[in-house]
């Protein structure tokens, strides 16, 4: 909780001025007990963006937790596996691991598995689970491994020959309970288990290292897993051998052990050379990696409604300022000093941030709540399951609750300062304050940021540094301001310094393409504040002829004119509320257009994806299908095998070891017509370059989104890279350069794909074809075509699938995504609708005297309410069009004339911008019925006499 301790500190002179010192605590609390509901509606309009961040928190916890959840589920003690080549090595590994230091580690336990398809004959009818797997464990030692029982899954005595238990993944999936048969389907044979029990998904019960959710394990007994051995025939992968290690530490806290057992590990087995497979400390790292990842998604994309909660905040106090001038003037002239002036106004703004901090915290709360549920069924289709935990870190809140009081802290006390520095004798009469003085060190100032930007921007361009080429510029176009303004007038200048910002914000990406590529979302981010910003103040100083074009189509229009004037006679309030709509709808219609473009592909993406194949179809590793038994298949015209196996990735001059799936093909797949390659590199065909990676071992194609989960951060394979490629079994290595990029395949994952020579060199008899590609004859349902497959060779454990299908499902699963976004982006866009309900309801007390007046004239009360419409209409539908324009801009420039974003074609979805355009609009109005009411009903006697 240190953190907090932040916060404690920044609130100790607001506590001592409430304590000890009476006449600003009276100052500070009277205005917010005379008026409860206005002080409500500040708290109510500031408290959003509290609630956005720690709702970006809460969702980057539960990810982060239901990641390490995989750790006591699949793993529980196990901290590392050391594979081994075949059963004698086992062996001999186990003999030699038992010996390890018991300071270093608490357990060592033998296991082996193999993948096979598990049928079963329920009640409910005959029921199949094609990717099973069978692991052979002693159940006493198992329970004893690592000293704790409860952590490992496993309960009652090793179960006999022929008997097994299973996991309540498998039991739920073939419909069995305890005492059931189930028939088990690998190496060419069957054999039928007695279930004696249903185990829990844990530890070793739920042993998985793959990236499957489920655990849909068979649990026998090694004697029972060696006769299966020895009846089998055919050409499966051979089992995998295996020596789990239990650090000392518990079930995450040994993952910290890691390095010094693996040493210890090597020091022990020595001339049997073995691999040492960190699982536990990857699993690890890959959770606070994809926690972090959807922290920063979630956070960069409130980061605009919680900007414009900011400037919400701003508006509030200018507003409130602006309505005590008077007060505040008559302070200062019976002798209160300037200091206690700011120490009084700050004070109240305290007691709003608090409020409305801790009242934000509690909603963020359960805005994560809702966006977790969101993201479970955004993430989770019918072949990708992923269960979500939903988590709440007191560590989390108390940052999110200490950032979000602070910011707001920090800008009521800048905005208390300058509201200080009045003319007394001005604040009095409610005169206006004239123009600020022309400073030299403003000058001074402007010439340090001209310095630094350009040194930025030079820095930046060398290295391609996309923030600095975004920021650089902007900050020497800024810093120039105070010397231009000298020049030539005012308004002339700034308004060119504001349409240079948005210029350059529009066109970087396009003079420098390369730059954008891989880049994070923060910079978009950036981006879009700085366009919004030169955007907004471009307009807002264009302000008088803008209205000066609408006037004339309301010439007669009483309402109409009224409600222009007041955004023209208070321009920096207008534009700080413009502002917070264009902020929200600049990444609104960024996400949305996006979005739209994306789902335009989808054709494309499942054409480049199929190549000249229509069925991906995977099977059983310990007992796959044959090519040639899928080639008697009625309506196949061509197959094309594939071997996955798991594999490890080094990167060059990097130590570490990545774990990645690799695909062998060999020539089939160019007959049958190879995917499109997303970058070929110097070749002049994609099948040129898939058939230089075919007769040369040193050449690979790339996934995509390799190490994209688990890997560095920010890293993004490209051709020309050098890699290490390494078989986790032996230790075998090669080094191979990346020749080309292959299409993202999303739920087929293919991952890297690697000439079947090479890999036949590399990995030996692991490598069986357990993947087809199939090419069928143009009459054939697809679907109903893979389902009879599946039916068909149940034995083999048969998975097959329309590639379109799959496409979609993985198209769906991202627009589901954007959609959750879209959600998440509308807190944003409820600031600015707010926003205009508050500034509405302060206006109307505001102007209630002006009100009256017009009123006692003869001003309908109607047309009263009416010019309010009309005034808050204007400001929604200017951020909204700025918002819109300036992100359609940005899109352009980024997809249209860079690869920033590959191969996207740049589209405007209309209908989808119309409805967001609209119905802004439409919700504004509805906002500012109330105080559009309010103002009609004030009676002039009442309002003409009102003093307070």
């Amino acid at each position: 909780m240190t953190i907090l301790a932040v916060s404690v500190v920044v609130a100790l002179p607001f506590l001592y001025v409430l304590l000890r010192r009476p006449i600003l605590r009276r100052l500070a609390l009277r205005n917010a007990a005379r008026r409860p509901r206005e002080a409500l509606l500040v708290v109510l309009g500031s408290l959003l963006g509290a609630a956005i961040i720690t709702g970006s928190a809460v969702v980057g916890d539960t990810m982060d937790s239901s990641i390490r959840q995989v750790a006591w589920q699949h793993l529980g003690p196990v901290d590392e596996l050391v594979p081994a080549r075949d059963a004698a090595e086992w062996h001999s590994l186990t003999r030699r691991l038992t010996t390890l230091p018991s300071s270093e580690i608490d357990g060592v336990l033998s296991l082996s598995t193999f993948d096979a398809a598990t049928t079963a004959g329920a009640k409910s009818g005959f029921r199949t689970v094609p990717s099973s797997r069978v692991v052979g464990v002693d159940f006493e030692a198992a329970r004893a491994f690592a000293n704790d029982p409860a952590a490992t899954g496993i309960s009652g005595s090793t179960p006999a020959l022929d008997h097994a238990a299973i996991t309540n993944d498998l039991a739920r999936g073939l419909a069995v309970r305890q005492g059931a048969r189930i028939t088990v389907y690998a190496y060419g044979r069957r054999r039928t288990l007695t279930v004696d029990r249903i185990l829990p998904r844990r530890g070793v019960a739920g042993f998985n290292v793959s990236a499957e959710q489920e655990s849909r394990n068979v649990l026998v007994s090694h004697e029972t897993f060696a006769a299966m051995l020895r009846d089998g025939r055919g050409s499966g992968a051979p089992p995998y051998w295996v020596v789990a290690v239990s650090n000392r530490g518990g079930v995450e806290a040994g993952a910290a052990g890691t390095k010094r057992v693996q040493a210890a590990i090597e020091g022990t087995a020595g001339g049997l050379a073995p691999q040492v497979i960190t699982v536990k400390k990857d699993v690890l790292a890959t959770a606070d990696q994809v926690g972090s990842t959807f922290t920063q998604m979630f956070t960069a994309m409130g980061s605009f409604g919680v900007f414009a909660g900011l400037l919400l905040l701003i508006n509030l106090f200018v507003m409130l300022a602006s309505e005590r001038k008077s007060e505040l003037g008559m302070l200062r002239a019976v002798g209160m000093r300037r200091g206690l002036l700011v120490g009084a106004f700050a004070t109240e703004g305290f007691l709003y941030a608090l409020a409305a901090t801790i009242l934000g915290t509690l909603m963020g709360i359960g805005l994560g709540r809702a966006l977790v549920a969101l993201s479970q069924s955004a993430f989770s289709s019918e072949h990708s399951r992923l269960d979500l935990t939903f988590t709440v870190k007191s560590a989390s809140l108390a940052q999110t609750f200490t950032i979000s009081f602070v910011v707001a802290l920090l800008t009521i006390v800048v905005m208390s300062v300058r509201f200080s520095r009045l003319n007394i004798i001005r604040a009095i009469r409610d005169l206006a304050e004239p123009p600020p003085k022309r400073r030299r060190r403003w000058l001074v100032l402007g010439a340090v940021g001209t310095a630094v930007g350009a040194l930025w921007t030079a820095t930046a361009i060398s290295a391609s540094d996309p923030f600095g080429l975004l920021l650089g510029p902007t900050l020497v176009v800024g810093g120039l301001a105070p010397a231009f303004n000298r020049l030539v007038p005012g308004r002339t200048a700034s308004s060119a310094i504001a349409g240079l910002m948005v210029a350059w914000g529009a066109s970087v990406f396009a003079i420098f393409p390369g730059s954008a590529e891989g880049a994070s979302i923060m910079l978009y981010v950036a981006q879009g504040m700085v366009m919004t910003a030169g955007g907004v103040a471009f307009v807002t100083l264009q302000q008088d002829r803008l209205v000066g074009v609408l006037r004339g189509f309301g010439r007669r229009a009483l309402a109409f004119r009224l409600g222009l004037a007041y955004p023209l006679a208070r321009r920096g309030r207008t534009g700080l509320t413009v502002a917070m709509y264009a902020l929200v709808v600049f990444i609104l219609t960024f996400i949305t257009a996006i979005s739209f473009m994306i789902d335009r592909q989808v054709a494309t993406a499942s054409a480049d994806v199929a190549g000249g194949s229509q069925v991906f179809l995977r099977s059983s590793k310990a007992n796959p299908v044959s090519t040639a038994a899928l080639s008697r298949v009625d309506g196949v015209t061509m197959v094309a095998p594939l071997s996955q196996v798991d594999a490890s990735f080094a990167l060059d001059n990097a130590p570490d070891e990545h774990p990645w799936p690799l695909t062998a093909f060999d020539r089939s797949l160019l007959d049958i017509g190879a995917p499109t390659l997303e970058d070929r590199g110097a070749y002049p065909t994609d099948r040129a370059a898939w058939t230089a990676v075919l007769n040369d071992p040193s050449l690979i194609v790339a996934d995509p989104l390799f190490l994209q989960r688990g890997g560095p951060p920010n890293f993004s394979v490209v051709v020309g890279d050098k890699l290490t490629l390494i078989d986790p079994t032996t230790g075998r290595t090669r080094q191979v350069t990346v020749a080309a990029i292959g299409p993202a395949d999303n739920l087929i994952g293919n991952g890297m794909l690697y000439g079947r020579r090479g890999a036949n060199e590399l990995f030996g008899n692991r490598l069986v074809a357990n993947r087809d590609y199939l090419s069928v004859v143009p009459v054939v349902d697809l679907e109903s075509f893979a389902a009879s497959l599946q039916s068909r060779f149940i034995g083999n454990g048969v998975e097959a699938f329309s590639i379109r299908a799959l496409m979609d499902e993985s198209f769906t699963t991202t627009r589901q995504i954007f959609r959750l976004f879209q959600g998440y982006l509308a807190m944003g866009l409820l600031v600015g609708i707010a926003g205009i309900a508050v500034v509405m309801v302060r206006a109307v007390r505001e102007r209630r005297r002006q009100i009256g007046t017009l009123r006692a004239l003869g001003f309908p009360g109607q047309s009263v309410g009416r010019s309010f419409a009309v005034e808050a209409s204007y400001i929604a539908l200017q951020g909204t069009l700025i918002g819109t324009l300036l992100a359609l801009l940005t899109l352009y420039t980024i997809i249209a004339r860079s690869d920033a974003m590959g191969n996207l074609e740049f589209a405007v979805p209309v209908t989808q911008l119309s409805v967001l355009l609209i119905g802004t609009v439409v919700v504004s109005l509805l906002a500012t019925i109330g105080p559009a009411l309010a103002a009609a009903r004030i009676r002039p006697a009442v309002a003409l006499r009102m003093t307070d």
